[in-house]
């Protein structure tokens, strides 16, 4: 989740990661795998600070 901007000012909204692991909790009698890919190109930390911690 975060703010986007709108017209008005700014909006919460959910992402795709937020909408992959809301529909994976509610989807328990399947498996999920998320993949990610070129993993090393970018900043880990900044990424998924708030999903690790």
């Amino acid at each position: 989740m975060g703010y986007r901007p709108t017209s008005s000012g700014f909006e919460l909204t959910t992402g795709t990661f937020y909408d992959f692991c809301k529909k994976a909790d509610k989807d328990r009698d399947n498996e999920y795998f998320l993949i990610i890919d070129e993993i090393n190109r970018g900043n880990l930390s900044k990424f998924l600070v708030n999903y690790l911690c």
